[in-house]
């Protein structure tokens, strides 16, 4: 009896490993759309707490045997940050703003480590460019005012990790931590197709 009692169980969870069905799989289409925080290279000594709004999607494509996926998609993210600075006896105040735009391709590694149709962990790049405007205006104690306004742009690569809670089978949230584009950190909804 316990043999075969043992025998069924091994089967049990064998046909439940081999029909596993993970969170992200190949032919699958995810996105996300969420809230950044952490901007550094802004001007503005605030920006740092000033929220992106950040919109990725992706398409699983490269099974890596058990061990993952890896999937190919893009990032878009925007942020706006207001400028004010007391500069000094010449100057009364500055007034302005920095407004960027993050465009970036990215690629990523969906380690399928829970075994779950819950949990998503994954790590990857991207490359792309920023584009960064800012405005300044300068108020003289003497009721005179100048303004100057400019624009770069600059080659970004970026390094993420992040993972998602799946809620239901499409719809769940997500986190990312990571260098490049507009954010280091990145909360917020995620969608799968």
């Amino acid at each position: 009896m316990k043999k075969i009692v043992l025998s069924i169980l091994v089967s049990t969870m064998l046909l439940f490993n081999v029909n596993a069905q993970e969170v992200f799989n190949k032919g699958d289409l995810q996105f996300n759309l969420g809230l950044g925080l952490g901007a550094t290279y802004l001007s503005s000594y605030s920006s740092a707490l000033i929220p992106s709004i950040n919109f990725s999607g992706e398409y699983g494509t490269i099974p890596t045997g058990e061990i993952g996926l890896v999937s190919f998609g893009g990032m878009v993210s925007a942020i706006y940050s207001p400028y004010y600075e007391y500069v000094n006896w010449i100057i009364d105040e500055t007034k302005g703003h920095d407004l960027g735009f993050a465009f970036q391709g990215r690629a990523a590694w969906h380690l399928h480590v829970f075994n779950s149709d819950k949990w998503d962990v994954y790590a990857g790049l991207g490359s792309g460019f920023r584009v960064t405007s800012w405005s300044r205006t300068y108020y003289y104690y003497d009721n005179t005012s100048k303004t100057e306004t400019g624009s770069y742009s600059d080659f970004i690569i970026s390094e993420f990790v992040g993972g998602r809670m799946m809620t239901s089978e499409n719809f769940g949230f997500f986190a990312e931590v990571g260098f490049g584009g507009v954010s280091t950190m990145r909360i917020g909804l995620t969608f799968k197709m």
